[in-house]
């Protein structure tokens, strides 16, 4: 039995870019993990400075931070993407009783307070399920990765949200956590995103298993599959 959280905090919805601080810490640990990205076929966004674009050791950081904050952040930079964000507030807000629902259902974690964060940098989205903040690239004239700006930050709420108690719990792989997000926010939210497109690196051996029916569920399907292609 997966235990439930408690669904009775009211979540919001905070926008903001990122400060310098995490702004660099984001860009240290991406540079980091440059080889899995890449595996996996992501595309990044980069620092403008060449110096910025490779991996750095500890003992480098102290000076690739002081060129990082004199010459590379920039606040007007994401102004334009704050201003997209901001407009598409009252769409973001539409997911939130989904999600209270998905959590006296079955234990879908909800945050008191999304904080959508704007980067220059990385693959298009990213999630940090302790502390309920979503990461996502931007550009300089606000447009994001994906041709929509609602659907990434969609995308991610889904994903902080299975985190623990299906992610976690049952060792699902990257590609078999990215299907299940995809068919989820497909599924829950085809009034709001009707045009939300499915990642073609998904494992599609999920699909049986995430359907409107077992949504009502979703743990006891996913415990299904993994009896089905059990975890090595």
């Amino acid at each position: 039995m997966i235990k439930k959280s408690m669904s009775s905090i009211t979540p919001k919805i905070e926008i903001r870019a990122q400060t310098p601080e995490e702004e660099f810490v984001w860009l240290e640990q991406m540079l980091s993990e440059l080889p899995w990205y890449k595996e996996n076929g992501y595309t990044l966004g980069m620092p403008d400075n060449p110096t910025l674009q490779q991996p750095f050791s500890p003992q480098e950081r102290e000076s690739k931070l002081k060129e990082f904050l004199e010459h590379e952040y920039n606040p007007a930079f994401f102004a334009k993407g704050l201003e997209i964000l901001e407009s598409h507030r009252p769409l973001f807000e539409q997911t939130l009783p989904v999600f209270q629902r998905l959590n006296t259902a079955w234990g879908f974690k909800v945050f008191p307070i999304y904080q959508f964060t704007l980067t220059k940098y990385g693959p298009g989205g990213n999630y940090h399920p302790d502390e309920g903040r979503i990461v996502m690239l931007t550009r300089s004239d606000g447009s994001f990765k994906r041709v929509s700006q609602t659907h990434t930050p969609i995308h991610e709420m889904v994903h902080m949200g299975i985190e623990d108690n299906i992610v976690n719990h049952f060792w699902l792989s990257h590609w078999e956590k990215e299907r299940i997000v995809d068919l989820m926010t497909q599924l829950l939210f085809a009034d709001l995103l009707p045009d939300y497109m499915l990642q073609d690196k998904g494992d599609k051996r999920v699909d049986p298993f995430v359907t409107a029916e077992t949504l009502q569920n979703l743990p006891a399907s996913i415990e299904k599959y993994v009896g089905e292609f059990p975890r090595i």
